[in-house]
């Protein structure tokens, strides 16, 4: 049982680090933005796709955590709810309709949005290859 919780606790704690890198490489793009001063990338498009996938990210990790493994029931096949899927839907369609709305009346333009929302995507690989690298997840004995 503790060995299960244990295992539970570190992937909290990935999912807790991936949600601060997301923040850093949205702060970092944006700074990054402020220095290129091009037209096409302003600084608030940047903050704006960051601080979307944060929150999508967010939430999908609140809705999806423990979704997949039950520390009483050791079965090989996973069950899915239905309203767990409901939740994910929902979360995406919110999310897609947020773009729209900044991206459609041109409150937000497309490369710096995307470039501020790829900050979520940069932060899952850069975690995933640091802590293949150098193991910063491994349990304490």
């Amino acid at each position: 049982m503790t060995e299960e919780k244990g295992k539970q606790d570190l992937e909290l704690k990935r999912l807790q680090r991936i949600e601060k890198l997301i923040v850093v490489f949205t702060i970092l793009l944006a700074v990054i933005a402020l220095l290129m001063k091009k037209p096409y990338l302003r600084v608030l498009d940047v903050l704006a796709g960051g601080a979307l996938s944060f929150f999508y990210f967010y939430f999908l990790t609140k809705t999806m955590y423990g979704a997949f493994y039950s520390p009483e029931e050791d079965q090989e096949e996973i069950s899915i709810s239905p309203r767990m899927v409901m939740k994910v839907t929902v979360l995406s369609i919110v999310s897609v309709v947020i773009t729209l709305a900044l991206l459609i009346p041109k409150i937000c333009l497309p490369v710096g949005f995307l470039i501020g929302f790829s900050s979520m995507f940069i932060s899952i690989l850069s975690d995933g290859v640091f802590t293949g690298m150098f193991g910063t997840l491994k349990p304490k004995e």
